[in-house]
């Protein structure tokens, strides 16, 4: 498989999964969806690289689905939200 489908595939599963961790996690006034969906992709992600995958499934899992299932710029975007809340809390964050 090209890698470019298998990036693509990997985050068309990574995307979905977010928005289902991501809703799960969901709460008022912290974002600990984006946060709890950016712990467990980074930990998937070193489990990955440091596991001895092949290319293909380090393409597939790694770049595919982790990069599209931590999104740092929902994490940006809730950082800057938060300021009118509470500067401890985007400090937190």
């Amino acid at each position: 498989m090209e890698p470019a489908h298998l990036v693509g595939t990997g985050g068309a599963i990574g995307a979905v999964f977010r928005h289902y961790v991501g809703m799960r996690l969901q709460h008022d006034r912290f974002p600990v969806g984006t946060l709890g969906v950016n712990v467990i992709g980074s930990f998937v992600l070193a489990l990955v690289a440091f596991a001895g995958l092949p290319k293909e499934a380090a393409l597939l899992i790694g770049t595919g689905a982790c990069g599209s299932f931590t999104t740092y710029s929902s994490f940006s975007v809730q950082t800057v939200r938060l300021h009118p809340l509470s500067p401890k809390l985007q400090t937190a964050h």
